[in-house]
């Protein structure tokens, strides 16, 4: 009788440790679709239930893959579920980003070009394309980007500080300078992006003098070589 009393007690164990178990991979479950629909897209709707399984079963595998930074595996998860419904722009997504960590940019563009032929508003993945093209050097390209991403969200000072290290990138620093003056909040700017304004001003005030004395300098070796009445007037301008 002792020994059916333990045996039933095993096994009423292993069937609460195993409702467990199902409790904890519901709520990963849960609190990984609401992540996911933060941070990128939702999940397609037009799956069956078996279909669906696999395809959350697939994808969650290449979200925790990613994580640990195993991003080929993250990929080869994601073939898996482009097999199951091809041309999804959740999984295009995914794909660009972990290509993106590999730093294989030509095929991350290829995969983000591809999701936002379905989604061309998507902010989040309007966002990741202006960091794709920032790797590839294409800074005119992401400027572009990132004024759109601005025109959808004026009041966010995160991607105008980003429109300015763009701009910096791109050597054009008044540009740069004429966006943090654009940047009404300084108050609530980081202390670096205060600091880089002042340099930025101390930079274009350094720039007008140099410029200024080249002009004087020039002004005054004409007026020294042919002595003319048109030279003196310019030298006279020039030395104000």
């Amino acid at each position: 009788m002792n020994f059916r009393k333990k045996s039933k007690e095993k096994r009423e164990i292993k069937r609460s440790i195993k409702s467990v178990l199902v409790l904890c991979s519901m709520f990963l479950l849960l609190f990984s679709t609401h992540t996911f629909a933060q941070d990128s897209i939702a999940f397609p709707k037009d799956l069956n239930e078996e279909k669906e399984l696999k395809f959350q079963h697939y994808f969650f595998k290449a979200l925790s893959q990613k994580s640990i930074r195993n991003f080929q595996k993250a990929i080869d998860n994601l073939e898996s579920c482009n097999q199951i419904l091809p041309n999804d722009v959740a999984v295009f997504f995914e794909f660009s980003k972990n290509y993106y960590a590999l730093n294989q940019i030509e095929l991350s563009k290829e995969y983000i070009d591809r999701a936002l032929e379905k989604d061309p508003q998507n902010s989040w993945m309007l966002e990741h394309l202006v960091a794709v093209l920032q790797r590839s050097n294409n800074y005119a390209k992401a400027i572009e980007i990132q004024l759109d991403l601005i025109n959808q969200k004026p009041k966010n000072t995160n991607l105008k500080e980003g429109l300015v290290r763009l701009y910096l990138r791109n050597n054009q620093p008044e540009k740069a300078l004429m966006t943090l003056n654009g940047i009404k909040n300084q108050n609530g700017s980081t202390a670096s992006l205060q600091n880089l304004k002042k340099a930025l001003e101390n930079r274009k005030s350094r720039f007008t003098k140099e410029e200024e004395s080249t002009k004087l300098t020039s002004s005054q070796a004409k007026f020294d070589f042919d002595k003319t009445y048109l030279s003196l007037e310019r030298l006279l301008k020039n030395s104000n």
